[in-house]
């Protein structure tokens, strides 16, 4: 029995070594066919294969798309090479994380440093071979090939469309790349999982036709249609094709968590979520939007049923959109003639690069558009081409109503900020408005114009912003007590406070303490084999941030055992020993018999006794 789960073990063992480093990074292997040759990237010394994921070519424009996904806990250094050109800037884009890469070797190779996962890309507006950078945190429990109700997609190149029934997974492993589409229709509790891509490249889509309203499968990267119950986490999906990337109709409780959407095509279109129909409880949470339209869209529909048109309790949380040249929002309601009602909204952490309108509202006939109850909160908005349209754009048959803004930062060359036309408003604040770096005082001293501006309510308290959680990192199940703690540095915080609970309204703390000044905390007292929820705000003299709109999770293991230091692969027989936590693999190394695998077991592993799932170091030579 023993020698059976050594060689299972060792068989996984073979599969994870080309793609796993163990000073924290791991990469994936990509099919030769879809290697890009325009970048070298390496993380930490590893290299990391890029994705030559998309190809636009039409009158208006031809840009590829390249794409590198790894994973990675601590501190990734990244090094870009360009095998093609010279890096006219060393931005990193979006520029609220504050990175700014170094130039070597004649402008051809750029390096930068991420301290916990982002979702990058390299502000060179002119560059038609665009790169994405996506930083992730390690899977937790990915399904393997053979598991019940999994689709299972190992390395490769597939053509293939996917319909997705209740209770389904689709899994796609980082070195897999699929052309087609998912269609999820009539369905509840789907997951789609995994570091791989999906990209619609439709030959018979044409740049002079509009193929973004049809509602039918494979008509956009993916469809839904009457679901409850969604996840969409770690993969890529984007389109060269003039679709939107996702239209969601009727299609309630999904969820997008670190979710990546790139797509190139011209002119318009290339959404990124589209809702339409009956959509609640819908959460987008650590997702990046690169593409040539809107961000995130609400459209009425006579064709959905019920033919009620809301958009209710949504959930934004850290989403980077950013626009090449073009048209498009961040936020848009209005298009399609139909009525439609968004309420309820809440946006936390949000950037907006580009040009386009921030908030807008476009009636076509005249129909009732609402957007009511929402709050928008730290919202960086910044115009790299020089120009930007109004920060909220309303026709005349647009209505709004209690709406909270709250520390909006603008960034604009041309220094505009209006407020377009809207006859029915109610309870409209806006506090800390911030135009290029400098908090406007008033509606009029920020430029807004159009009616009855002097109705909005403007405030110049500052809060503090609400701070990112770093690590541990969202549903890490492997996190040793004591535990520590850490977030980025909010804007206006002079300390912190951090609670820690079992529950997730956080009735009863375990942890709460207040008057950190650090970016960082440890939590000891801690049972082992537990899920805990834990949420950070910012605190300064005006007050306290909000608290995060979606807490992280994470679960506690016993403390580790050091078991070894340094021995000899001979020696290993003498164990048990046991590699735990390489990404969800474990392997015992524990038989005499994997001896003969010497150049498989040399080199630093993380290891623990067989009955414990803590890690320790073993350095094998």
């Amino acid at each position: 029995m023993l020698k059976k789960s050594v060689r299972e073990a060792f068989m996984a063992w073979c599969v994870i070594m080309a793609t796993v480093s163990f000073a924290g990074v791991k990469t994936y292997d990509l099919p030769a066919e879809v290697k890009s040759t325009a970048y070298t990237v390496t993380v930490n010394g590893q290299n990391a294969d890029v994705c030559h994921f998309l190809n636009h070519s039409s009158s208006y424009y031809t840009a590829s798309v390249h794409v590198v996904n790894f994973d990675f806990t601590g501190t990734a250094t990244v090094v870009v090479r360009s095998n093609i050109r010279k890096f006219a800037k060393s931005d990193i884009f979006p520029s609220r994380l504050g990175i700014t890469a170094t130039r070597s070797n004649n402008d051809s190779v750029l390096t930068f440093t991420m301290d916990h996962p982002l979702q990058v890309t390299i502000n060179d507006t002119t560059a038609k071979e665009k790169l994405f950078i996506f930083g992730n945190p390690p899977e937790v429990n990915p399904p393997k090939a053979g598991d019940p109700n999994v689709i299972y997609r190992g390395p490769g190149v597939y053509t293939e469309n996917f319909d997705l029934t209740s209770g389904q997974t689709l899994y796609l492993h980082g070195g897999a790349v699929v052309t087609g589409s998912i269609n999820v229709w009539g369905a509840k509790n789907v997951k789609v999982l995994g570091r791989g891509y999906i990209r619609q490249q439709r030959a018979d889509m044409t740049d002079d036709h509009d193929n973004g309203p049809p509602h039918v499968k494979n008509e956009h990267p993916l469809t839904t249609d009457n679901v409850d119950g969604m996840l969409f986490d770690g993969i890529t999906m984007g389109t060269g094709n003039r679709v939107w990337t996702i239209q969601q109709w009727n299609t309630s409780n999904a969820k997008y968590e670190n979710f990546k959407i790139v797509t190139y095509c011209m002119p318009y279109n290339g959404d990124g979520f589209d809702f339409s129909g009956s959509c609640k409880h819908d959460t987008i949470t650590d997702c990046f939007f690169y593409g040539t339209d809107d961000a995130l869209a609400n459209y009425g529909s006579n064709a959905v049923s019920p033919t009620v048109n809301e958009v209710d309790s949504v959930i934004v949380s850290n989403f980077t959109s950013i626009k090449p040249p073009g048209a498009g929002n961040f936020f848009r309601i209005g298009w399609t003639g139909v009525g439609m009602q968004v309420n309820g909204w809440k946006l936390q952490n949000c950037s907006s690069t580009g040009p386009g309108w921030v908030f807008y509202h476009e009636a076509q006939n005249n129909e009732a558009l609402g957007f009511r109850n929402c709050t928008i909160e730290d919202l960086d908005v910044e115009a790299w081409l020089g120009t930007l349209n109004d920060i909220i754009a309303v026709v005349p048959t647009g209505s709004m109503a209690n709406l909270s803004f709250r520390n909006v930062s603008y960034i604009n060359n041309n220094g505009k900020g209006n407020w377009s036309n809207c006859a029915q408003f109610s309870n409209i604040k806006f506090e800390n408005f911030v135009r290029n770096n400098v908090q406007e005082t008033s509606a009029s001293a920020a430029g807004f114009t159009g009616t009855n501006v002097s109705q909005l309510v403007w405030s110049n308290s500052v809060f503090p912003s609400v701070p990112l959680m770093k690590w541990p990192f969202n549903h890490n199940d492997s996190v040793s007590a004591p535990a520590t703690l850490s977030w980025t540095r909010s804007k206006n915080a002079t300390s912190y406070r951090c609670q820690v609970s079992e529950t997730r309204d956080f009735a009863n703390t375990v942890y709460d303490n207040q008057g950190i000044t650090d970016t960082s905390t440890t939590v000891g007292t801690l049972s082992a084999n537990k899920t805990y929820y834990w949420r950070v705000c910012g605190v300064n003299a005006t007050g306290a941030s909000s608290w995060p709109v979606v807490s992280r999770t994470f679960t506690t293991v016993a403390s580790a055992k050091v078991i070894g230091e340094t021995v000899r692969s001979s020696a290993l027989h003498n164990g048990p020993y046991a590699v735990y936590n390489i990404r969800g693999q474990r392997m015992v190394l524990a038989d005499a018999s994997l001896k003969r695998s010497k150049t498989a077991l040399t080199g630093i592993f993380l290891v623990a006794g067989e009955n414990q799932r803590s890690v320790a170091k073993l350095i094998v030579k």
